[in-house]
C-alpha cells in the first residue's frame, strides 16, 4: 500500500544479469589447446551447458533433486572452464538450495540459471576468443 494515498502498490522486479566472462580462463584455454581446439571446446561447452541447463529444468519439474546436482555440478565444471563465472555462481546457488531443501529459494535460483543460460546462449555464442 501506498502510505500517502492508501492507494495499492505496484512494484515491478526487473531482475538484470550482469553476464561478465573470465577472459584470462578463455586465454588459458587458447594457449593450452591452441585457437581451432579452443574454439571446439568453447562451442561444445556451450551445447553441453545448453544441455545441462535444460536438465536441471526438467529435473526440477519432476522433483528429481539428485539429477539437479548432477547438472549442476557439470554446469559449474564447463563455465569454471570457459569463463563464466556467473554462471558458475548460479550453479553453486542451485546445489547450496538443494542441500538446504529450500523449495522457494531452488524456484528462484533455476529460474535465474534459467535466465544466464538465455543470455550466454544469445551473446556470448558469438564471441571470439581474445586477440582474434
Amino acid at each position: 500500500m501506498n502510505w500517502q494515498t492508501g492507494a495499492p502498490a505496484v512494484c515491478r522486479l526487473m531482475p538484470t544479469t550482469d553476464l561478465r566472462v573470465d577472459y584470462e580462463a578463455l586465454a588459458r584455454l587458447h594457449a593450452a589447446l591452441g585457437p581451432k581446439l579452443a574454439g571446439a571446446t568453447i562451442a561444445r561447452a556451450h551445447e553441453d551447458l545448453t544441455h545441462q541447463i535444460h536438465a536441471v529444468a526438467i529435473a526440477h519439474a519432476a522433483c528429481g533433486f539428485e539429477a539437479m546436482a548432477v547438472a549442476a555440478r557439470r554446469i559449474r565444471r564447463l563455465s569454471m572452464e570457459v569463463g563464466l563465472p556467473e554462471m558458475r555462481r548460479a550453479a553453486d546457488h542451485v546445489l547450496d538450495c538443494l542441500q538446504q531443501s529450500n523449495a522457494t529459494a531452488l524456484a528462484a535460483t533455476v529460474a535465474r540459471l534459467s535466465r544466464i543460460g538465455e543470455i550466454v546462449m544469445s551473446e556470448v555464442g558469438a564471441m571470439s576468443l581474445p586477440g582474434h
